[in-house]
């Protein structure tokens, strides 16, 4: 059999712990260093110059004798790992004095899958949010932890010097969480939310996140519970008060009292939930615009598009 063939049974998982799995079985790398040298390679899938890898590896000051030679020692721990693939070893490519690159396809990583989905989720939003939600919520699926609004740690690793790679990841882990609450919100599945925006307005980081506070305060407000709906903006206000950040609290003030004046822009059309998902498009003939915004009006072509292609809701809107 081709080789090729083998070698795209072989999955990298970077959004947690570093692992390589070959046909649904776990490829050990024992030591930690060749498994972060690994997944430093898997996640930029192009050529990473020696120094580059020095620098993520070992900290200012702390580097091996010979960090060149230290670094061939983490290649040799990947490439044994590697070596139990048929034709393994030849996905570890190494050019001399410059660097080394890991060659296998974007969809054999989940971060690759991760970030593939979440620019078609954004893509479909404006248009279909439906569909935003569902890209969205198989977006979050590719991290093994997935919990709270930052998802994880990514290549296993709080080390300040892997913070380039880690952090960025984590902020569009972010950025997909809250893309999916706008787009359910669209889609009328306030009361299905509350539970998950309670949990992360409770968190540290989640309780200064303006934009999430936001979509919190509309899901109670569109489920009748407008106190805790100004509760919370009373408690993201004394949070932001005590950090000196009151710029930031004008705008969800003015959200508040939208809610208070009991905004009709803020509620749900529920006729718009009639007879949904009938002329449908399939998910591959969609070309949906770019871009994607912080939202809490609702459209009928929003609310039919997510009936028809969520795996998950079959019921109408939430009362």
């Amino acid at each position: 059999m081709n080789p090729e063939v083998f070698r795209l049974s072989l999955d990298v998982s970077i959004l947690g712990p570093v692992t390589m799995t070959y046909d649904g079985q776990v490829i050990p790398i024992i030591d930690r260093r060749p498994r972060v040298f690994l997944g430093i390679l898997a996640h930029d899938l192009g050529l990473i110059d020696k120094d580059k890898l020095i620098g993520y590896l070992w900290d200012r000051g702390e580097e091996p004798a010979d960090p060149s030679d230290a670094v061939q020692t983490c290649a040799k721990g990947a490439r044994a790992a590697l070596d139990r693939v048929p034709g393994g070893r030849t996905l570890l490519k190494t050019t001399r004095n410059a660097g080394y690159q890991l060659l296998v396809k974007p969809q054999q990583v989940d971060k690759h899958r991760f970030t593939a989905l979440k620019a078609r989720a954004e893509a479909a939003l404006p248009d279909d949010p439906g569909m935003a939600a569902r890209l969205g919520r198989r977006a979050l699926a590719q991290w093994p932890g997935g919990g709270g609004l930052r998802g994880g740690t990514p290549l296993e690793s709080t080390d300040a010097r892997l913070d380039p790679l880690t952090r960025p990841l984590q902020q569009q882990f972010r950025d997909v969480r809250l893309l999916c609450i706008d787009a359910e919100l669209k889609c009328g599945r306030h009361r299905r939310l509350l539970a998950e925006l309670d949990g992360l307005t409770a968190e540290e980081d989640g309780a200064i996140d303006a934009e999430l506070v936001g979509l919190h305060m509309v899901a109670l407000f569109r489920a009748d519970r407008t106190p805790e709906a100004v509760a919370t903006f009373e408690r993201y206000e004394n949070a932001m008060g005590e950090l000196g950040g009151y710029d930031s609290v004008k705008e969800l003030k003015d959200l508040r009292n939208r809610i208070l004046n009991d905004d009709d822009e803020l509620k749900l059309d529920e006729s718009d939930y009639a007879d949904y998902g009938s002329e449908e498009k399939s998910e591959e003939e969609r070309t949906p615009a770019a871009g994607s915004s912080f939202s809490v009006t609702q459209h009928g072509n929003d609310a039919r598009s997510y009936q028809a292609h969520s795996m998950i809701f079959h019921e109408g809107p939430d009362k």
